[in-house]
């Protein structure tokens, strides 16, 4: 869970410093460890943190309906 916790951190601070790209993969490594491990009742956590980077990262790049997909995930 703390793994977890600093990856989403860490994609926290690249999309701040709009490192987009870097950003998304931090976002999909974020849902990947939602999928492929057991992180108890952090497990939602990662979820929605993921799915509302990678909206947010669409919403910046001026893809609303991408944006609106990924906060509906």
């Amino acid at each position: 869970p703390r793994e977890a916790d600093t990856v989403n951190a860490a994609a926290e601070l690249a999309f701040k410093l709009q490192r987009f790209e870097r950003a998304r993969e931090l976002a999909l490594e974020l849902l990947e460890m939602a999928r492929d491990s057991e992180l108890g009742w952090m497990l939602g956590n990662a979820q929605y943190d993921g799915h509302r980077i990678l909206g947010l990262i669409a919403l910046a790049q001026g893809d609303v309906a991408g944006a609106e997909r990924q906060l509906l995930e």
